[in-house]
């Protein structure tokens, strides 16, 4: 990733590509059939926003918008 993404569109990513359902807007589906809570999905999502957030790898803009991004990356790659 070479550009930063925000965090609902990361937790999308996640979803389509990998099927991980991590937060409430991605699991609409497994929580409108009763298989699961809606509330602990929306724990998930804060809970891996903060981990990344420890680890450098998320920021928070002063407009409250949170962005994914990869310190690493190199440019080009």
């Amino acid at each position: 990733m070479h550009e930063r993404l925000e965090f609902q569109e990361f937790l999308n990513i996640l979803n389509m590509k990998y099927g991980f359902i991590i937060g409430d807007k991605e699991a609409v589906e497994v929580t409108s059939s009763g298989q699961a809570d809606l509330e602990a999905f929306s724990d998930n999502a804060i809970r891996l926003e903060q981990r990344l957030s420890s680890m450098g790898l998320l920021r928070r803009l002063s407009n409250a918008v949170a962005y994914v991004e990869n310190p690493f990356a190199k440019d080009g790659i």
